[in-house]
């Protein structure tokens, strides 16, 4: 369990989205990881101590899911179209459908809460409102056979993009400008960014058994690798201390990666297209001392400012 202490201020990870703040009283409890079960349709959540349990049900095929500023979580309903909502309390409602052939997979927050949704069908990325209304203007179209599937922001606002079927990630400026980060890969799945904008990519891989790798970029575009011999990994999300965890598909299990890059079960009989960590349990009252942290695109939380009484009533 992560603690907030005296002598520091924590992290907060949630995944893939916009930029808040939120009060985290000291001492409260680590994250919950949530993961979207594609085969069963069903939203799970694992504590910290990688006991799970089911948090919503009748999804059909969820594959991304990211969580938004007020502690929702979204999914992307890949068979139906549709994307859903879940509130903290498991109430699910319908967020956004996009009209004809799409098939939802990636999803991403920006800094403003816009929502950006990779079509598998459609090979576009389409850009959709906090309100749920669907931009004119996609994020990215270009009518290429690309099935965006994994998506992730940086600090900077730009959009980062996994091809699963060209090998390639590709980068999308604020102004629409589209540059290729990484190539030659063989089925780059999921994206996720750690506090020092260092891109992981998991590549499901081609060759069968224990052929994915999970790779680390840099912000300048070095690759090297990080976790080789993985079966199939997909999704990928980091934690509030930027340790990263991985879905590693092909063994129905979620694996925990050290910085170091050494690799440890976390869950079994797990299934999972889609990972995301929950925010910290927020509090309206403001306990003494506090700490405030504002969460950044890239699921790392990046402001944090903590106020300290002392008896003397001194800051």
């Amino acid at each position: 369990m992560n603690i907030v202490r005296k002598s520091r201020a924590v992290q907060l990870s949630i995944g893939l989205i916009a930029a808040s703040a939120v009060l985290i009283p000291i001492g409260a409890s680590a994250e919950d990881l949530y993961v979207a079960g594609y085969n069963g349709g069903v939203i799970q959540k694992i504590s910290s101590t990688g006991i799970s349990t089911t948090f919503a049900t009748g999804f059909n095929n969820p594959i991304g899911i990211a969580f938004d500023s007020s502690g929702n979580l979204t999914v992307a309903n890949y068979g139906t179209g549709a994307i859903k909502k879940i509130s903290p309390t498991g109430i699910v409602t319908t967020f956004a459908s996009i009209q004809g052939p799409f098939g939802p997979a990636g999803l991403a927050f920006d800094s403003s809460g816009n929502l950006a949704v990779g079509g598998l069908i459609s090979d576009s990325i389409e850009k959709i409102f906090s309100t749920g209304a669907i931009s004119p203007v996609p994020f990215f179209s270009n009518g290429l056979n690309l099935d965006p599937v994994g998506l992730a922001f940086d600090s900077s606002g730009n959009l980062f993009e996994a091809d699963y079927l060209s090998g390639k990630i590709n980068k999308i400026s604020s102004t629409g400008i589209v540059t290729s980060f990484d190539t030659g890969l063989s089925r780059p799945f999921g994206l996720a960014f750690d506090a020092n904008d260092n891109l992981f990519v998991s590549d499901y891989g081609t060759g069968g058994l224990n052929s994915g790798t999970i790779n680390k970029i840099s912000s300048s575009g070095v690759v090297t690798p990080f976790v080789t011999g993985l079966n199939s990994p997909t999704a990928l999300a980091f934690d509030s201390s930027d340790t990263l965890f991985a879905s590693e598909y092909g063994s129905s299990r979620i694996i925990k990666i050290s910085s170091t890059g050494v690799v440890t079960p976390f869950a079994t009989n797990v299934s999972s297209w889609g990972l995301a960590f929950a925010p910290s349990a927020t509090s309206t009252a403001v306990p003494e001392p506090f700490t405030i942290v504002g969460t950044l695109i890239g699921g790392t939380a990046a402001l944090r400012m903590r106020k300290k009484l002392k008896s003397s009533g001194k800051v």
